[in-house]
């Protein structure tokens, strides 16, 4: 860091060149997400400024009024689980006539299902920014441009390490008078957390964050939508699942899914759960191919008990249908995890005890949020002969387990709702002012 630091002083390039030279040495030289941490305030005031805005933008006035905020987003891909829930806090917002506009660093080119997030900006009325422009030294003046001409009692963002280019919109509204937070998605970002005026914080990541003001929420949920949708499949009707079947299912990304030691736990539990079926959402067939061979092999002995659903719109509601939801591992669920919660239905899951902030090992703590004493139900992770002995309490209900389990849940569902969320939200920003 220091010598691309010194680099970024002495070069004779131009200043859009040094730009991404830098960018270059922190992302193919720095292989861990902390490639910002020792990041200097020399390099921050000069990097992130187009030399040729010569004018600040408009001091804010101080308000107690909560009328407009701006959320910065690595570009509006609705599929994303967190940005989806950014185009729901728009919705809920302005039903309490706040104007939450969602803003892209990135054009409609640079990220993935333009199409869908058009269509729900324009059936909702959702204000929104997205640049036009490719270039660089172009873009930020369109950056600026667009901040200089509206105002905004709160920005909002999410990511700089995973969205770079919302440093350039940091540096041109600090100290402004404008309240900034993030939200926290996946980790710590200390260089920046550091200059905000409070974090949204998912999770025990807390412990590791540097900001002095922590608002700690749990993932909401949007039940309004989630009663309006008319369930399309009955999976026991459509695949012709004997009556005393049993459902166990899991929902996520592809990526997810491309574990030999989850195809392990899902192996042994069908043997041991002879009426229990596994359905999964997000993934199809294809997964298979980046498994061993040894395992694909015991997959194709219950190929018939196994149903890759791939992905399916609004798939998550399908939770209702399930009897047990298998988190996914070593990288466990966030939002499919708070709608099992809600959903009420048995989790299966690895619990690890939160030790450092990196995003993946980190995700199996998450159920320490909706559950007391998390350790005490929940295996660690590998601990598959474990895992299967919390399946046999929460089926069999050995001991009277499941009176302990459901004593053991923090919240009460209506705690998870988006109504409950953004009324709590909106009293914790105005507590700053």
């Amino acid at each position: 860091m220091n010598y691309i630091n010194e680099y970024f002083f002495k070069s004779k390039k131009k200043y859009i060149e040094k730009i991404f030279d830098y960018y270059n040495f922190l992302y193919y030289r720095f292989n861990t997400y902390e490639r910002f941490t020792n990041l200097s305030e020399e390099v921050f005031k000069s990097i992130y400024f187009y030399e040729n805005i010569n004018k600040e933008i408009k001091r804010n006035h101080k308000t107690k009024e909560i009328k407009n905020i701006l959320v910065v987003l690595n570009g509006l891909d609705i599929s994303q689980a967190p940005i989806k829930m950014h185009f729901i806090l728009a919705k809920k917002l302005k039903e309490q006539n706040i104007n939450y506009v969602l803003f892209s660093v990135l054009n409609k080119d640079e990220f993935n299902n333009f199409d869908l997030a058009e269509k729900c900006i324009k059936e909702n009325e959702l204000n929104y920014f997205i640049p036009k422009e490719y270039e660089l030294e172009k873009r930020q003046i369109e950056y600026f441009k667009f901040l200089d001409e509206n105002r905004f009692e709160a920005i909002l963002f999410t990511s700089f390490y995973f969205s770079p280019l919302s440093i350039f919109i940091l540096k041109m509204v600090e100290n402004k008078n404008i309240i900034l937070g993030r939200f926290v998605h996946q980790q710590p970002e200390n260089f920046f957390d550091s200059k905000m005026d409070f974090i949204i914080n998912w999770d025990t990541l807390r412990y590791f964050n540097k900001c002095n003001r922590i608002y700690d929420v749990i993932w909401p949920i949007d039940s309004d939508y989630i009663n309006s949708i008319e369930e399309k499949i009955c999976l026991r009707e459509s695949y012709c699942l004997p009556k005393n079947s049993k459902l166990i299912m899991s929902i996520g990304r592809s990526i997810k899914f491309k574990n030999n030691n989850f195809w392990l736990f899902i192996l042994n539990f069908l043997n041991k759960y002879q009426n229990y079926y596994f359905f999964v959402i997000g993934a199809d067939y294809s997964i298979f191919y980046d498994l061993d061979k040894e395992i694909t092999d015991k997959i194709n002995q219950y190929k018939d008990r196994i149903i890759m659903l791939g992905h399916i719109e609004n798939g998550f509601v399908l939770i209702k249908q399930c009897d047990i939801f298998l988190n996914t591992f070593p990288s466990g669920g966030g939002s499919a995890l708070a709608e099992a919660y809600y959903f009420e239905k048995k989790i299966l899951t690895f619990f690890n005890k939160m030790e450092n902030p990196n995003p993946v090992e980190n995700s199996l703590s998450i159920i320490e949020n909706y559950f007391e004493n998390a350790e005490n139900i929940f295996p660690k992770y590998p601990d598959i002969d474990n895992l299967l002995c919390l399946a046999d309490k929460l089926i069999n209900d050995k001991d009277n387990f499941n009176e302990y389990y459901l004593k053991s849940k923090k919240y009460d569902i209506k705690n998870l709702e988006y109504k409950y969320f953004v009324e709590n939200l909106i009293k914790f920003i105005k507590s700053i002012n």
